[in-house]
């Protein structure tokens, strides 16, 4: 009974434990932490300059504050309009960095970027291949579930 009691217990305390871990990482950071955060990242991948770093903060804070500014309503509505404006002012923003930083720093960027890029495809194939998985199951169990009903009736 006192093993049982421990099991259970346990159970209960790594609930919370990734309850808790699920909820820190949902919290977004403010404007100033996030383009801070960029900025001391860029500054550690491309050896920025004191005024490089001025200009990519604020630049970063900017934007920051922009998507800060967009109601959960506006964030969750996917439309074509909204994509496209988005896609605009992802594109001012990259255009505004490139502008900021030098040829070699670009290159530079450009190669952790793609690299980064090539990354998240194959975290996105492996997720999607695991839904397929997934699915397949499913309606293995559905079509098994359906067949045990048809078998019962008889």
């Amino acid at each position: 009974m006192k093993k049982l009691a421990t099991l259970v217990m346990a159970l209960i305390i790594s609930g919370f434990a990734f309850g808790q871990d699920r909820q820190q990482r949902g919290s977004q950071k403010n404007p100033e932490e996030s383009a801070k955060f960029y900025t001391e990242k860029l500054t550690k991948e491309l050896n920025l300059s004191s005024e490089q770093q001025k200009q990519i903060y604020d630049l970063t804070l900017e934007r920051s504050k922009k998507a800060k500014d967009r109601t959960p309503m506006q964030r969750g509505k996917v439309n074509k309009d909204n994509i496209e404006q988005l896609r605009a002012e992802r594109k001012a923003h990259q255009d505004k960095l490139e502008s900021i930083l030098t040829a070699e720093q670009l290159k530079t960027w450009k190669a952790a970027r793609e690299s980064a890029m090539k990354k998240r495809g194959a975290t996105m194939k492996r997720r999607s291949e695991m839904n397929t998985d997934a699915d397949s199951l499913k309606m293995q169990k559905h079509k098994r579930k359906e067949n045990n009903t048809v078998n019962s009736k008889k």
